[in-house]
Parts: C-alpha cells; sequence; structure tokens
C-alpha cells in the first residue's frame, strides 16, 4: 500500500464515523421533548440539548476508543515478541520494531527523569541529622493547595 493510498483511506474513514456520529446525535435530538412554548426558548432548548448529547457522545467513543488504542499498543508488543523482535524502548532513541507493507512499527522513549518522594526525601534528611522541627517548617512552607479534578457528567435522569 502507498502511502498516499493510506491517507486517503484514512481520511474517508474519518469521514465515515463522523458523518455515523452525526446522524446518531441527529436521532438524539429527534427524541427530545419540547415543553418550551416561545421559539426562542424551544432554540434555547435544543442548544443545551445537543451540548449534552455531544458530550454524552463524545464521552462514549472516548472511552471506547482509549481502551482500543491501549489495547493495540500492548498487542503490538506481543505481536513483535512472538516474532522475535524486541519491543523495549530505550531512552531518546527511536527504535524501529519490525515493518510490514510500508508501515513501520517504531517505538521513542523520551529522556529518563527522576522523581523524589516526599517520604524518602524527609527520611533522608532526618538520616542526616536535620532537626524534625525544620523539615515540617520546610514541608509547610513549600506546600501548596491542589485543585481537585473536575468531572464532567451527562447522565440520563427523572
Amino acid at each position: 500500500m502507498k502511502q498516499a493510498q493510506l491517507s486517503i483511506e484514512l481520511s474517508n474513514l474519518t469521514s465515515d464515523i463522523n458523518q455515523l456520529v452525526l446522524d446518531a446525535k441527529d436521532r438524539l435530538v429527534n427524541t427530545m421533548d419540547h415543553t418550551s412554548t416561545s421559539n426562542e426558548q424551544v432554540s434555547n432548548d435544543i442548544d443545551m440539548f445537543n451540548t449534552l448529547t455531544d458530550h454524552l457522545i463524545a464521552t462514549r467513543i472516548s472511552s471506547d476508543w482509549k481502551k482500543r488504542y491501549d489495547h493495540s499498543k500492548q498487542t503490538l508488543d506481543d505481536v513483535a515478541m512472538v516474532k522475535n523482535f524486541d519491543p523495549r524502548p530505550r531512552p531518546e532513541i527511536t527504535i524501529d520494531v519490525f515493518n510490514m507493507n510500508n508501515l513501520h512499527f517504531r517505538k521513542k522513549m523520551n529522556k529518563m527523569g527522576v522523581s523524589t518522594l516526599l517520604t524518602d526525601f524527609i527520611n533522608a534528611l532526618q538520616q542526616l541529622g536535620v532537626d524534625g522541627k525544620v523539615i515540617d517548617d520546610a514541608k509547610k512552607k513549600a506546600e501548596k493547595p491542589k485543585k481537585g479534578s473536575t468531572y464532567y457528567l451527562v447522565e440520563f435522569g427523572d
């Protein structure tokens, strides 16, 4: 398969999926019960319902395709190992794991980093003889509030 043909096929696939999503959204929006009496309020209700259905559809697609994406990565590694290719990434290097029909499976790993657990850091300071009060004061000064996660939930309810 040539790259141009693959690009066309992927573009067509994206277009087909988008059309399926639009059709499904239209079907959902057509199920909306109109309780308002003014045209302006009905228009606002439809806009809000459109927004809610957009989020429902996006959430469902995102969840399903995220699982498929994660599974495909694991499957690529599994196939590589069955074929005796080494899929282990190396820091700061892009490796060619295998290719077939002009499709290349490559892996790359970013530069290795470091992390320090606060508990380990405090233990190390204590082992070096730093006074516990000094450690506690420093910890309190370094603490910053952390914003909690926000979840957008659109659910069916009575």
